[in-house]
């Protein structure tokens, strides 16, 4: 099962695309925004992986603006504990 959603962003201008799949693990959620802040353009690819009960185990966030580019993986146990780029990230746990 597979779901897209389109939208347009209210505080900001930007339009964002988001993909729901269900998979055998849950859920994946990929999304796409695109818009302009204080004259710049910007771009957030996000992938997210939930289990059944939508609770969140996996995101991949990039984000770009004026030509610089930041990436993020925050992995979670499943039991409150997170890593972010492999780094544990105390200030998520019990997230």
């Amino acid at each position: 099962m597979q779901t897209n959603i389109l939208w347009k962003g209210l505080e900001y201008h930007s339009l964002e695309n988001c993909v729901l799949t269900k998979i055998k693990s849950g859920w994946s959620i990929n999304s796409t925004i695109v818009g302009a802040y204080d004259k710049k353009i910007y771009k957030v690819e996000y992938v997210i992986k939930a289990n059944d009960k939508w609770e969140t185990i996996y995101l991949n966030l990039t984000t770009e603006l004026a030509g610089s580019k930041q990436d993020f993986i925050f992995l979670g146990d499943g039991n409150g504990n997170w890593t972010n780029n492999g780094i544990p990230k105390a200030e998520f746990e019990g997230c």
